[in-house]
């Protein structure tokens, strides 16, 4: 019997280890955590909704660990070795431009005391997002310009998200270049602000959108690679560290401390 019940824990701090990457040693750098929507909803079914709740705990819990907000021009003066830290730097960044990050995120981003970039795809500004279709998330609406700018003005980041959400790595030459340059000019004309920063839509890129994203200007090309960001990073393939909003508290605390909470 005392064999079976040794087999059986050896079998599940197995598995609990395979499942849960606590055994890793706690990793130095730069954090960019992705947020998308922020809401109240069937997070079992939508890996992308956290709520509003979930978020205030999390924020909470960064706040307490010592991490502060750092601007994308602080993480490229990182990348190039011309910046320091003397506290744990972290970068919230929100995919898309759901208009319940402005309702429901930035409220609670102010509670807490951090700012955030929002990578914003223009073509939908005002609008509601189309591109989930697949996965039945159709039909969210996207803040407009007057939100946006009132982000600006509240101290808070805007980033490129290109234009209409495409996918760089499938569409051609010519319009990988129409999809970066005009969502970085819409937004720098309707902003009055520079845009260093594209996210990727769905995370795809590669060599030839990294090269055209330099050429048109921008300084970094984020995407969703599951990591923490060291010195010797590429500023035009940042790793980032998707929420999820169905993940349990220990997944944030690995993702946060380790890059990622399983293997």
């Amino acid at each position: 019997m005392h064999v079976i019940i040794i087999l059986f824990a050896g079998i599940s701090f197995i598995g609990f280890s395979l499942r849960f990457n606590w055994w890793r040693i706690p990793r130095e750098g730069i954090r960019v955590l992705m947020y998308h929507k922020i809401s109240r909803g069937d997070a079992k079914k939508e890996k992308l909704r956290v709520s509003p709740e979930d978020f205030s705990r999390q924020l909470r819990y960064l706040k307490e660990k010592g991490y502060k907000s750092i601007s994308l021009k602080e993480l490229k003066e990182y990348f190039e070795r011309k910046r320091k830290f003397d506290f744990h730097p972290v970068i919230l960044s929100f995919d898309d431009g759901y208009k319940d990050n402005y309702l429901n995120a930035v409220p609670i981003l102010r509670e807490h005391g951090f700012s955030a970039v929002f990578f914003i795809s223009t073509a939908y500004v005002g609008k509601d997002n189309i591109w989930d279709i697949n996965d039945k998330e159709v039909g969210e609406p996207m803040m407009d310009w007057n939100e946006i700018k009132a982000l600006c003005g509240q101290g808070f980041e805007i980033g490129s998200h290109t234009v209409t959400h495409a996918d760089l790595t499938e569409i051609p030459r010519e319009e990988i270049v129409k999809e970066l340059k005009d969502s970085k000019k819409m937004l720098e004309s309707g902003l009055g602000v520079e845009i260093a920063a594209v996210s990727y839509p769905f995370g795809h890129y590669n060599g030839e959108v990294m090269r055209i994203a330099s050429d048109t200007g921008y300084l970094l090309g984020i995407a969703t690679r599951h990591g923490i960001n060291a010195e010797s990073g590429n500023p035009l393939a940042v790793k980032r560290i998707l929420i999820r909003g169905y993940d349990r508290w220990l997944d944030f605390v690995l993702n946060v401390t380790r890059g990622r909470s399983h293997i």
